[in-house]
């Protein structure tokens, strides 16, 4: 630097010339520094949160999951260059919702509307006879039983009661707690209509019928009564059956 009156030489440090002895004005030293510049958003932040929007679509919640990464990744690494971390995670947020709620929606969705297969399927034609002498076998049974009750208890006579033939006694020839429940087999039992030749006399008279469980494919119904002759009736009807079905071979 230079003395402003004299011309002199002078150093950056002196507060005084030497050359005339005037003082020297202090100088600013000049600052190198670069003015700030404003961060800009990260565009992936902007798009995680944008497929976040579509997160019941689920190939848009996972890229909104893959984006918001990335760009929280960036973000970190760039020491306040970038913004939008709020965006990335808004859009992590409605990612992962949407990858959480569309599987559970979907098996909501199979569950109620869409009928299942398994639990309608039609039983076997196999299935289907071989359940047949069974449910013939349970209303045989039900006739010994009823002999057996209307013997044990000739004032009574015959009853209408499932408990009384089957139930957990077993004193009239067998206990079989499913049958005394009326279903067996794949077939529903019931004993009706008892009846007595007179007014508060023993029963004299009863019915058995046995139906499949499944009306249009279960199978022929099979019916009995006092006479303890088995007969069936392709038809699902039980008073057809004991009115006209052929007996059973």
């Amino acid at each position: 630097m230079f003395c402003g009156r004299c011309g002199a030489g002078l150093s950056n440090l002196s507060s005084v010339c030497t050359g005339c002895g005037a003082t020297l004005a202090p100088t600013k030293p000049s600052s190198g520094a670069a003015a700030p510049v404003e961060a800009k958003t990260d565009g992936k932040a902007i798009a995680s949160l944008v497929f976040g929007g579509l997160f019941f679509l689920f190939p848009a919640a996972i890229l909104a999951i893959i984006f918001g990464h990335l760009s929280l990744s960036q973000i970190g690494k760039s020491a306040g260059g970038i913004k939008g971390k709020g965006l990335a995670i808004g859009g992590l947020t409605l990612g992962y919702l949407g990858v959480t709620a569309i599987p559970l929606l979907f098996v909501i969705f199979v569950i109620t509307l869409i009928p299942s297969r398994f639990g309608n399927r039609p039983l076997s034609r196999g299935s289907l006879v071989s359940r047949q002498p069974a449910a013939v076998s349970s209303i045989r049974a039900l006739n010994a039983s009823e002999i057996g009750f209307q013997r044990a208890h000739p004032e009574v006579g015959y009853t209408c009661k499932l408990d009384d033939l089957v139930g957990s006694g077993g004193e009239y020839g067998f206990n079989d707690p499913e049958l005394a429940a009326g279903t067996k087999d794949g077939y529903v039992f019931v004993v009706q209509n008892c009846s007595a030749l007179s007014a508060g006399g023993p029963n004299t008279s009863y019915q058995i019928i046995g139906s499949p469980v499944e009306k249009r494919s279960g199978g022929p119904t099979f019916c009995s009564d006092q006479s303890a002759v088995v007969r069936s009736q392709a038809r699902n009807s039980g008073e057809d059956c004991l009115q006209s079905g052929p007996p059973w071979q």
